[in-house]
């Protein structure tokens, strides 16, 4: 099922969402990543998930676990990835639902950075035989991506996820605006300047 949030988010303000204010470059967690923040977002996709799986459950008469990918990478900018948003969430939704207790709620990544993502992929890539490369040369996790999709190599997001291939020994198959070696000097460039402050 396809839902189209985008008339919600219009008025929304983040420089994600805009389209006329610069995204940010840096590490994920500098302050200045901040601006990439979309208010109340993931309880807005928490809430629609909710009611489509009571709807779901009622429906086919039985049990619906409503999984999400939300990781720890994302807990210093965005509050709203945090085990203790989605704990108290959940219960709210439970308070104000009848046969709330058909519902689960399962966050496997909560816990994990990019590198521990990642590495849950190459074990069910594995699993299935299927090529890892195939597989995420068909993903993108730029906030600032051109016309064409292709990734600056530079946002907050992109960062993240070209250290999270380093450091599993692994070039990311995506195209990005410049050639790998020099994105990937730039974002070890930019952790050691974040590890330094």
């Amino acid at each position: 099922k396809i839902v189209d949030l985008k008339s919600i988010f219009n008025n929304f303000n983040s420089t994600l969402l805009d389209g006329s204010s610069t995204i940010p470059e840096g590490h994920y967690e500098s302050k200045n990543m901040k601006s990439t923040f979309v208010p109340n977002r993931n309880a807005i996709f928490s809430s629609v998930l909710y009611g489509y799986a009571l709807t779901l459950s009622n429906r086919i008469k039985a049990n619906v676990t409503v999984s999400m990918g939300v990781h720890s990478g994302d807990h210093e900018i965005y509050p709203d990835c945090r085990p203790e948003f989605f704990i108290k969430l959940f219960e709210s939704f439970k308070i104000g639902n009848w046969d709330s207790e058909k519902i689960k709620l399962y966050l496997p990544y909560i816990d994990f950075d990019k590198t521990d993502i990642l590495k849950d992929a190459e074990k069910s890539i594995s699993c299935f035989d299927l090529d890892f490369d195939a597989i995420f040369r068909n993903t993108i996790t730029s906030y600032n991506p051109d016309g064409d999709g292709v990734s600056s190599g530079r946002s907050g997001s992109d960062i993240e996820r070209i250290l999270a291939f380093n450091n599993l020994n692994r070039k990311d198959p995506i195209e990005y605006k410049e050639k790998w070696d020099d994105i990937l000097k730039n974002a070890l460039e930019v952790e050691k300047k974040f590890n330094k402050k």
